[in-house]
Parts: structure tokens; sequence; C-alpha cells
């Protein structure tokens, strides 16, 4: 997959209005299909994340299923995984306490 649909697809799924939290907006395969192509939405169908699981299962189904996955899947998970790992470095103490649920 080149580089440039991987920002633009990075920068659909990060651009959420504020209240994203409350509501999460469902985006088909098919609107990510006719947005940036066949190609993509396989890819993004390739890399969910069901939070009806607890963290933990979630874990563990992407440890089994990791294997399984095609190379641009891979690259998919490991620039979101590195995407929020920057985004913790750069928060504060406080901040990151927070979203943890602990106490700062």
């Amino acid at each position: 997959m080149h580089a440039t649909y991987r920002r633009s697809l990075r920068s659909v799924t990060r651009q959420r209005p504020p209240s994203w939290r409350q509501r999460p907006q469902v985006v088909t395969l098919e609107v990510l299909a006719a947005r940036f192509g066949s190609e993509v939405a396989w890819i993004v169908a390739e890399v969910p994340d069901d939070k009806r699981l607890t963290k933990e299962m979630r874990k563990a189904q992407q440890i089994s299923q990791a294997p399984r996955k095609s190379a641009a899947a891979k690259m998919v998970k490991l620039a979101d995984q590195i995407s929020s790992l920057r985004a913790v470095w750069n928060m504060s103490a406080g901040q990151a306490a927070s979203r943890r649920g602990c106490g700062a």
C-alpha cells in the first residue's frame, strides 16, 4: 500500500468530533472503498478491534491472529501502535495517569 494512502487513512480514522467517545461514528468498508479504494478497505477489514471484548481478550485475539495477517495489515497495526506510544509519550504525567485510570 502506498504511504500516501496510509497517511490519508490514518488521518480519517484520527479526525473525530469531540463527542466521538460518547457516540462513535461507524465508517463502513464500502465508504472506505469509495474514498480510498478496495485495497485499503481490505486492509482495514483485516485489523478490526472489537471493543465489545475485554482488553485482555482483544490482545489475546490480536496475538493469535497476527501470523495470518498480510504484510500491509501488519504495517497498519504497527503504525497504530507507534502512534499510540507517541501520544502517551507526549502527554503530561497527569494526563497519562488519568488515561490509565490512576490517580496522578
